[in-house]
C-alpha cells in the first residue's frame, strides 16, 4: 500500500504530499485521472494539488496531463508520464515497496543508505 512507505519516498520528492500522489499515479499508471479522482485516491486536498503541487509534478516531467479536448472529456485527466523521471520514481516506488515488504520499516534504518 502506497501510505506505507510514503516518509521514504517524501524524503526524495521533497514532500509527503508529492509522495502520496506520485505513489498514486505509479499505483494506476494506466490510468487517465481527474483531479478530484487523483487527489481524493492520494487523500490530498484539491486545493493544495492546484496550488503547491501540480506545477512542480507537470514541470519535473513526473505526471502529464491531457486536456480535456484531447479526450473529449470535460476535464483533463493526469496520469504517469512517458520520462525517465517517472520511470525512475516508478522503480523507486518498487524498490521501496519490495523492501518494506522484505524487511520492515525503512525509518527504522538508513534511507540514504538504501537508495545508494
Amino acid at each position: 500500500m502506497a501510505r506505507e512507505f510514503v516518509p521514504a519516498l517524501s524524503q526524495v520528492l521533497g514532500s509527503q504530499v508529492r509522495a502520496k500522489l506520485v505513489a498514486v499515479l505509479v499505483e494506476r499508471r494506466d490510468d487517465h485521472l481527474t483531479a478530484a479522482r487523483l487527489c481524493d485516491l492520494s487523500d490530498v486536498s484539491q486545493s493544495g494539488f492546484h496550488r503547491d503541487h501540480k506545477s512542480v509534478l507537470l514541470e519535473f516531467g513526473v505526471m502529464e496531463r491531457r486536456d480535456a479536448e484531447e479526450t473529449g472529456r470535460s476535464s483533463p485527466r493526469y496520469t504517469l508520464a512517458d520520462t525517465e523521471q517517472a520511470a525512475r520514481a516508478r522503480r523507486l516506488h518498487y524498490a521501496l515497496q519490495s523492501q518494506l515488504e522484505n524487511s520492515g520499516s525503512l525509518l527504522e534504518g538508513n534511507v540514504e543508505q538504501f537508495v545508494e
